[in-house]
């Protein structure tokens, strides 16, 4: 494969040109809708929609080759995403999904969500003060929030797409384990501010020590990938490759590849990537695909091409120190895509 390392010194330039190519190519496969090559749905936060560099959407798109109709907005959370927040025409962003579902009838639907319901402020509500005497990770609360309100928030999604495109299968990963250590996002764009730190600040505020803020991190995300692995088991039996998908991030990301304390450097969303397109793959094979993966030695790597048609081929990446990621953190919008024309809704907190 190609070295993905790359990935982490791409210019602002470079940046750019693969996001604009990525939603070039969104909008083609919108046009091209009915053809034998399907198009993918996707709903996410940040991992679907990540400004400041190169996120799944985007490897997906190029190096995989699929035809992806994105909807993610950073910093959205697992409940707006199902649930939605109707906007003054009485629409919400889950209605306007479900309209494109039973538009586009895809056999895909990836998912991304469940990362931000349980960051920021809203962690201190699984945390006792150390100084308590008390356990200092809340277990009632954890169980209750993942494996009753998050378990039903996802069973629900499910349950949407399914009804409105028959036959459909929902890939949804689970996160990889963040280190709380307190990682800012630095605005590299004139538009996107400093956001973060959205871990460490919440243990700090309980007198957390570093070592135990780790440990109830992983205990955390595998309650998550254990409410994943029960609604796939829970799924199977309703079509050939059952309705929901599971994707495991946990031995993929390791701790240098976070980019922050919520967001993963290029590199390493190229690696998860590469195990979502494998799913991808696995559930349906053929039609979904627009051509093979790229081998090495084949042809340049994605980020080394003209991606915008008709601009010139970018140059290779420089040996300047890589940028910092960035994120405004909690979303202030949803931008949902509809043929010929976006719509968005406001969102309060």
């Amino acid at each position: 494969m190609p070295n993905y390392a790359e990935l982490d010194k791409l210019t602002k330039a470079q940046v750019q040109s693969i996001k604009l190519e990525t939603k070039a190519t969104a909008r083609r496969a919108v046009r091209t809708e009915g053809t034998t090559k399907q198009v993918i749905l996707a709903e996410g936060d940040s991992w679907f929609n990540f400004p400041p560099g190169v996120d799944l959407i985007d490897h997906l798109t190029h190096q995989h080759a699929f035809k992806i109709e994105n909807a993610g907005c950073f910093g959205d959370t697992l409940q707006n995403m199902v649930y939605g927040e109707k906007d003054r025409n009485g629409t919400s962003s889950i209605d306007e999904l479900v309209e494109r579902a039973r538009v586009l009838k895809p056999k895909v639907v990836l998912f991304s969500g469940g990362g931000n319901d349980v960051a920021g402020t809203e962690l201190l509500a699984y945390l006792n003060h150390a100084k308590s005497g008390l356990p200092e990770l809340r277990m009632r609360v954890v169980e209750d929030a993942f494996h009753a309100t998050a378990r039903q928030a996802i069973g629900d999604f499910v349950r949407q797409m399914t009804a409105a495109s028959p036959g459909c299968v929902v890939i949804h990963h689970g996160y990889g384990v963040p280190v709380p250590n307190g990682a800012k996002t630095k605005a590299i764009w004139g538009l996107i501010p400093i956001a973060g730190p959205w871990i460490k600040t919440q243990f700090d505020k309980r007198r957390i020590s570093f070592e135990n803020a780790r440990l109830h991190m992983r205990t955390l995300i595998d309650e998550f990938n254990k409410v994943q692995v029960q609604l796939e088991v829970e799924f199977a039996a309703t079509g050939p490759n059952g309705a929901y998908k599971h994707v495991d991030l946990r031995g993929i990301v390791q701790d240098g590849d976070w980019s922050d304390e919520l967001h993963l450097k290029p590199s390493a969303f190229a690696k998860c990537a590469d195990v979502i397109a494998a799913k991808i793959r696995e559930v349906m094979p053929g039609p979904v695909m627009a051509a093979a993966p790229l081998r090495e030695g084949s042809q340049k790597a994605y980020w080394h091409r003209g991606t915008v048609k008709g601009t010139p081929a970018l140059p290779p990446p420089t040996k300047e120190a890589p940028a910092k990621a960035s994120s405004t953190g909690k979303a202030t919008k949803r931008v949902v895509k509809k043929v010929g024309k976006k719509k968005v809704a406001k969102k309060s907190k």
